[in-house]
């Protein structure tokens, strides 16, 4: 399959591939289980979208799944699961729209997508995967109930990140934060450092 390359053989391997890799299957703690990246959806949204402008199925059957966007997505290159490529994404719709619930695992791997668009200019085929994934966020949005810190950081997020002006009040803050040090105490304190004493 063209493009359908490992991330090791990229040169992406390593401990940030690894961990990052750890961080996208999520990480369990015995009873008290946390799951990084997945939003607590309790059971599968059953139909996966409803009427109210779903992904286009005639879109969705534009992708032959050639895999000539697999080495332009970057959550592909990085974690080099076929879920987390434009086709993987793809086909998470299609199952959508032919009747498959939307479950948890589904909605972290759309979520993961970056929304960079580097597919769409490499795709031969002219998918119109930004039409495709807009369709689907905003349902998962309109009906995914997320965890309550999981809303709050997104809802940082969107209005934070569009906004340049408000990035350049933050400009100083963050230098300052960057100046003191802080930052390492904490990442030496964290829960890697944890592993690392344990192990």
């Amino acid at each position: 399959m063209v493009g359908a390359r490992r991330p090791l053989d990229l040169g992406q391997g390593g401990p940030i591939a690894a961990s990052a890799a750890a961080a996208t299957v999520g990480a369990a703690a015995g009873a008290g289980t946390v799951t990084l990246g997945l939003p607590g959806l309790g059971a599968p949204l059953s139909p996966a979208f409803d009427d109210h402008h779903p992904p286009d199925a005639a879109l969705v059957g534009d992708c032959v799944h050639c895999g000539f966007c697999l080495p332009t997505c970057p959550t592909y290159v990085l974690w080099g699961e076929e879920m987390d490529s434009p086709r993987g994404r793809i086909d998470l719709m299609r199952q959508g729209l032919e009747g498959d619930p939307l479950e948890a695992s589904a909605v972290r791997h759309l979520d993961q997508c970056l929304g960079c668009m580097a597919c769409v200019t490499a795709c031969p085929s002219g998918v119109q995967y930004d039409k495709l994934i807009e369709a689907t966020n905003a349902q998962i949005e309109r009906r995914v109930e997320r965890p309550r810190a999981e809303r709050l950081l997104r809802e940082m997020i969107y209005q934070l990140f569009p906004y340049p002006k408000r990035l350049r009040v933050l400009r100083g803050p963050l230098r300052a934060y960057q100046a003191s040090g802080f930052g390492r105490v904490l990442a030496r304190s964290g829960p890697r450092s944890t592993r690392r004493r344990l192990g």
